[in-house]
C-alpha cells in the first residue's frame, strides 16, 4: 500500500529505498551514445519516495503493481480515467505474421487478432470487440509468471496466459471458422528489455518487451490448417502506466527471419509518453542492444511506405502489405490505431559503431491518435 507523505508518492514495494541503482544512474539522455551493459530491472518501477526510477533495464517483472497513494477509492478513479495497460503479442513464421492485442482504458477496453499473408497481402482474418474491464475483459498486473490476459464474449474470445511454473506464453483464439493455439517459450527468447518512464507529474509508466521467442502450434482458419514451423518467432509486448489525456505517436516493430536466415528483432518509437526516456532496442538472439532512441517514423499514408530512422543512423523502410484500423469515437474519447504489416529493409546502428542488417524481416507499424 503507499501512502502519501509532504505531497509525494511512497513506493508500492516498501518505504525503504530500493538496492538498485539511484535514478540519477538510470536515467539515460537519449542524445547520448547508448551502452549495451543494461542495469537490472528493479523489482518494483517507483524508488523509497514513490518516484518512477526512470531508465531502460535489463530484465523483466512478473508483476507490475502501483498502489493506492491516496486511498482505495480515490485510487479507483485515478486508474479509471488514466491507467492504461496492454498486451501485443506478435508471430511471424515465414509469410506469416499473427498479431494479438488486449488493451485496458480503464473505463472500457478491447481485444482482436489479425493474420496476414505477406507473400500476397492477404488478410487470412481478422477478429475483435469490445469488453468491459473486471468482467469481459481484463489484463492485469501480471506480466509474466502468473499473467492471465483475456477478452470473453460468449463462445468466442481471446487469451494469453502463463504459468507460475515455466516460461511459456500460452495464445488462445476462438470465434467461428477461427481456432489459434500458439505456445511461445520466454526461456528460449533473446534477453527482455523494460522501460520506466514520467509520463507527467506524479505519473509513472512501465513497458516491458520481450523478442525472439520461439513458437510452436497451430492456426485453423476454416478447413485450412497452419502449423507454425521451427524457424517462427515471436514477441510480447506489456505495457502499465498512467498517461495524459490525449497524444498521438507511432512505432514499428521488427521480429522474425530476415532473407539470409538472420533473427532480428527491434523496437523504436517516437513516443513523448515515457517523457525522455527512450525505449528503441535491438534484439539478436543471445542480447539485447539499446539503440539511440526517439526515432523519426515518417508515413504519408498508413498503406504507404514508411521511413524510419534514428540519431546514430540507422535507417528503416517498411512496404505494408496489409493493415487494420480500429477506432472508437464515443463522447470525448476518441481512439484510432491504424497496424500495418509487412517487411522491413535497411539497418540498424548500434552504439559500438557496427551494424545490423534487416533485409526482408517481418513486423508492423502502427500510428496512434488518442483522446482517452
Amino acid at each position: 500500500m503507499l501512502r502519501r507523505i509532504g505531497g509525494d508518492y511512497r513506493s508500492a514495494c516498501n518505504d525503504t529505498a530500493l538496492s538498485y541503482p539511484e535514478r540519477a544512474l538510470a536515467l539515460r539522455d537519449p542524445a547520448q551514445p547508448a551502452s549495451t551493459e543494461l542495469p537490472t530491472v528493479p523489482s518494483c518501477p517507483l524508488d523509497g519516495a514513490g518516484q518512477p526510477l526512470v531508465g531502460l533495464y535489463a530484465g523483466a517483472l512478473d508483476s507490475v503493481r502501483w498502489g493506492y497513494p491516496r486511498g482505495w477509492a480515490v485510487g479507483q478513479v485515478e486508474r479509471a480515467l488514466t491507467r492504461k495497460r496492454w498486451f501485443r503479442v506478435t508471430v511471424s513464421d515465414g509469410d506469416l505474421l499473427v498479431v494479438m492485442r488486449l488493451t485496458d482504458l480503464g473505463y472500457s477496453g478491447h481485444g482482436w487478432i489479425t493474420a496476414v499473408d505477406l507473400a500476397t497481402g492477404k488478410t487470412l482474418f481478422d477478429r475483435g470487440g469490445i469488453g468491459m474491464p473486471l468482467s469481459t475483459l481484463v489484463v492485469g498486473p501480471m506480466a509474466g509468471a502468473g499473467a492471465d490476459a483475456f477478452l470473453k464474449l460468449g463462445l468466442r474470445g481471446l487469451r494469453l496466459r502463463r504459468s507460475k511454473t515455466d516460461g511459456i506464453f500460452r495464445l488462445k483464439a476462438r470465434w467461428p471458422k477461427l481456432k489459434v493455439d500458439l505456445r511461445l517459450d520466454a526461456d528460449g527468447a533473446a534477453p527482455s528489455v523494460a522501460a520506466i518512464g514520467e509520463t507527467g507529474p506524479k505519473r509513472a509508466a512501465y513497458a516491458q518487451r520481450t523478442s525472439l521467442l520461439p513458437v510452436a502450434g497451430a492456426v485453423q482458419v476454416g478447413k485450412r490448417r497452419l502449423r507454425v514451423g521451427a524457424n517462427a518467432r515471436g514477441c510480447i509486448e506489456y505495457v502499465n502506466g498512467f498517461f495524459p489525456r490525449a497524444g498521438s505517436w507511432r512505432t514499428a516493430l521488427i521480429c522474425g527471419e530476415s532473407v539470409d536466415d538472420r533473427l532480428v528483432g527491434a523496437y523504436l518509437t517516437d513516443t513523448t509518453f515515457f517523457g525522455t526516456q527512450a525505449q528503441d532496442v535491438a534484439w539478436e538472439p543471445t542480447r539485447a542492444i539499446p539503440l539511440a532512441g526517439h526515432a523519426t517514423i515518417n508515413v504519408k499514408a498508413p498503406d504507404d511506405p514508411w521511413e524510419i530512422r534514428d540519431g546514430a543512423g540507422s535507417a528503416l523502410f517498411f512496404a505494408p502489405r496489409a493493415g487494420r484500423e480500429h477506432a472508437i469515437r464515443t463522447g470525448v474519447v476518441r481512439v484510432r490505431t491504424y497496424h500495418q504489416f509487412g517487411r522491413f529493409i535497411g539497418t540498424l546502428k548500434l552504439p559500438d559503431g557496427s551494424s545490423v542488417p534487416v533485409d526482408g524481416v517481418p513486423g508492423l507499424c502502427s500510428s496512434t491518435d488518442v483522446a482517452w
